[in-house]
């Protein structure tokens, strides 16, 4: 039903969606879900469901780690149609299914800055991968999303992601020509912005930390991801100035015949392997989180799809004074200094936690 919808928490209280009073806010949420075809919102609290490919849970709206939604069946031994209804984290001993130095368009130089910038970035709450909220956004948010931007997929609107957006995004999308990915406008939707505030109050709840309220994506902020058939995403970081605790919406996947999974894992360098690594399979309307700019993250498996949508979204920690990574690089810059020294990470390949 609609009314526990209706009924969503801010990550920070226990009273309904400060908008202006409990009443104000009610009437606004009803008038927001009138607009998207008389459906809620938002659903962030309420009765549970059952969960495809993992354990039933005990309540919708909560962040779920991979011990509280893990995949009921070995990904090996489950049929792609199974793992395409996947809504779950498996995590992985063996680590993560690719690693950045398996990209031969990364440079030394970026694999090593990687290196830098990993271990000085601070954790936000406790060392954990991927975070999953099940449904935080309702199908009629998603309709309108893809509505605006004209109906989403790959339409005439989708401009593809050009040699400059690979190079300045290091090379984690596929260039290949068919398998590059577009992008779909979203600016000045008000259903964005609304989904952009969600996404903020329960990123908070999610890390432990407060964040700043812009939705800071360099490259694709107001904008749709839309990959193609065959597409990857190569391991990466993210920048650590403004990339800090970031989240993945799942808008739309056509024709999904396998599962397409966000894989997160963090790199332990006083260990040489890599630990906490989880496979994160998700749903239309589900919501991935991730702390980019520490743990690498990827879709190294061919999506087999017509296409998959997402909205990425970051945001910035208050208080952690990050310089802008320009300025790292600057001639003469401590990091510039250690950029020619050896990368632990490409003499340890072979060992994992």
């Amino acid at each position: 039903s609609s009314s526990f919808c209706l009924e969503s928490q801010h990550p920070q209280s226990a009273a309904p969606w400060p908008l202006g009073g409990a009443m104000h806010g009610r009437r606004l949420w009803l008038l927001l879900a009138l607009l998207a075809g008389g459906q809620p919102l938002f659903c962030s609290s309420g009765a549970s469901t059952a969960a495809a490919g993992g354990e039933e849970q005990g309540r919708a709206g909560q962040w779920l780690e991979f011990d509280q939604a893990p995949c009921r069946e070995d990904a090996v031994r489950s049929s792609g149609r199974e793992r395409a209804a996947w809504s779950c984290i498996l995590p992985s001993s063996e680590g993560p299914l690719k690693r950045p130095e398996d990209n031969a368009n990364y440079s030394r130089a970026l694999l090593r800055l990687w290196n830098y910038w990993s271990v000085r970035m601070p954790q936000a709450g406790r060392p954990r991968g991927g975070g999953l909220l099940q449904q935080a956004v309702t199908p009629g948010v998603l309709q309108r999303l893809l509505a605006e931007t004209g109906g989403g997929g790959f339409t005439r609107h989708c401009e593809r992601i050009s040699w400059k957006d690979n190079k300045a995004a290091f090379m984690q999308f596929d260039s290949v020509l068919g398998r590059a990915a577009c992008k779909l406008d979203l600016e000045s939707s008000p259903v964005l912005e609304q989904v952009e505030q969600h996404t903020h109050d329960l990123l908070e709840r999610w890390s432990g930390v407060k964040l700043a309220s812009t939705n800071v994506n360099v490259m694709f902020r107001s904008k749709v991801l839309v990959y193609p058939r065959g597409a990857m995403v190569h391991p990466h970081l993210d920048r650590p100035d403004l990339h800090q605790v970031s989240a993945t919406l799942v808008l739309g996947a056509e024709d999904l015949q396998d599962g397409w999974p966000l894989e997160i894992a963090l790199y332990n360098r006083s260990k040489n392997a890599y630990a906490s690594s989880v496979a994160v399979y998700a749903q239309p309307g589900d919501l991935v989180a991730y702390q980019g700019a520490r743990w690498e993250h990827s879709r190294p498996r061919p999506l087999v799809a017509r296409s998959y949508s997402v909205l990425i979204m970051h945001f910035k920690v208050v208080g952690w004074d990050i310089p802008n990574i320009d300025a790292l690089f600057a001639k003469g810059s401590t990091l510039y200094s250690e950029l020619d020294k050896p990368w632990d990470h490409l003499t340890h390949v072979s060992s994992h936690a």
